[in-house]
């Protein structure tokens, strides 16, 4: 009779059963239920890269990150399986990004020798469009190299940059630049808003006349200029004279003799780039293509920074005012104020111009930890060193 009574007390004292789930799932969380998930999607995922199955490659990334299983010896094989992916897709300047992660980040890893080996295999001029943007990129009038940060393949993959949107940069062409070079760099910007789903249109390329008194003379006649429909940015494809050029030789230390490009810091809605040498000084490491696509991360609110990580996160908010845009009949692709503020048409744009003077100083703010800091607007104006 006790062994009977003993065993009812026992059933009737049992957990209802949603609370038996409730505890079983804690238990399974904290003796390591994600760790196990984490490594059958590691599993998973190299089936898939021995197969060649790409997309099924993917979904078991995409799920290894959000579990925050992608660390050190993981990242690096998951780093090097993506790679091998662009590299089949004909990719290959973003496979060669790839696999330099690997061998920058994770050189002892199990996985940096295949990277090497692939990475050899890829050919050199193809390898040397990898990001980040030029050194020598800058936006004013200051000769310190600046930099936009290192591009971080990983953190842009597992970017939800969204569905794609049209961005449309109406260009402005020197006399002394040719149509090759326009075709250039159109190209070299098509390429750089590819990895953000934005596909790139040119409405028109006008012939212009730009002011000859000076470097800062070519964004002040830019800031005048109407941003009309359909152009969402104005940019300069700039050259200088034979004349303008030995002044820069000769003067190489000069104010304007490093300028390379500058793009207004009020809506970052207009620039200029030179896409031939600023002076026989600068020929032998010049490449227009790298300076149009810094150019045209300043034209995206992307600031000068150690890593690209703000940079893609500004492109998102940038992407998801253009879907709202969109959604309500607009085409324009909005503009990010040096404050924060979207500008979402071309009156607004017009309007913030308007009201503020084109020959301002850059000035300091105090950080969040209270020590003096190089504001933005310094900062992308290049006044500051990086």
């Amino acid at each position: 009779m006790i062994h009977i009574w003993h065993s009812r007390t026992r059933r009737n004292a049992w957990l209802p059963s949603s609370a038996r789930v409730f505890l079983l799932s804690l238990l399974c969380v904290v003796t390591g239920c994600i760790g196990l998930r984490s490594g059958l999607e590691l599993d998973a995922a190299r089936r898939a890269h021995a197969r060649g199955d790409c997309s099924a490659l993917e979904s078991s990334l995409r799920t290894l990150e959000k579990l925050g299983a992608l660390e050190d010896e993981h990242e690096a094989e998951a780093v090097y399986f993506r790679g091998v992916c662009l590299e089949q897709a004909d990719r290959l300047a973003d496979a060669a990004e790839f696999y330099a992660y690997v061998l920058e980040r994770h050189p002892d890893s199990r996985t940096a020798g295949a990277a090497s080996e692939r990475k050899a295999g890829i050919p050199s001029w193809v390898a040397a469009r990898i990001e980040p943007a030029p050194r020598n990129g800058r936006t004013a009038r200051n000769t310190a190299a600046m930099d936009l940060g290192r591009a971080n393949p990983v953190r842009r993959y597992f970017t939800e940059f969204g569905p794609s949107e049209v961005l449309r940069i109406c260009l402005l062409r020197e006399p002394r630049v040719s149509s090759a070079a326009v075709q250039r760099a159109t190209d070299a910007m098509r390429r750089a808003l590819t990895r953000y789903a934005i596909e790139l249109e040119v409405p028109r390329v006008d012939l212009w006349d730009p002011p000859s008194d000076g470097a800062g003379a070519r964004i002040r006649a830019l800031r005048s200029m109407p941003l009309t429909p359909p152009c969402d940015r104005l940019l300069a494809l700039s050259a200088l004279t034979a004349s303008e050029q030995l002044q820069r030789t000769l003067g190489v230390l000069a104010e304007d003799a490093g300028v390379a490009g500058e793009v207004e810091s009020d809506t970052f809605s207009r620039g200029y780039v030179f896409v031939r040498p600023m002076s026989w000084f600068h020929s032998p490491r010049f490449d227009a293509g790298e300076l149009v696509v810094h150019e045209l991360h300043h034209l995206l609110r992307c600031d000068h920074d150690v890593v690209m990580d703000d940079c893609y996160r500004q492109i998102v908010r940038l992407k998801r005012a253009a879907a709202q845009n969109r959604a309500a009949g607009s085409d324009f692709f909005p503009a990010i104020t040096l404050t924060g503020e979207v500008l979402q048409d071309r009156a607004t744009v017009a309007t913030v111009l308007a009201a503020t003077p084109d020959d301002f100083e850059p000035t300091a703010a105090p950080s969040a930890e209270g020590s003096d800091r190089p504001s933005a607007q310094a900062a992308a104006r290049g006044d500051v060193d990086p």
